[in-house]
């Protein structure tokens, strides 16, 4: 079966949605890097093996925002 984790970019206190790129992650085994479009980014994989993950996504920054 395909799972697709999504990761949603809220816009700053001015209404500017960042930009760039999230590093997804499963512990400490990097899976793949997104771009961000639209402030959503997200990675579909069919290999994950049975039992809990732990997936987290990392910023990497844009021209505005580190």
């Amino acid at each position: 079966d395909m799972i697709t984790v999504t990761y949603t970019v809220a816009p700053n206190g001015s209404g500017v949605t960042p930009t760039g790129t999230l590093t997804f992650s499963d512990g400490g085994t990097e899976l793949t890097t997104s771009p961000i479009t639209n402030g959503i980014a997200s990675y579909s994989s069919s290999v994950f093996t049975a039992g809990a993950h732990t997936i987290t996504a990392t910023y990497n920054g844009d021209a505005n925002y580190q």
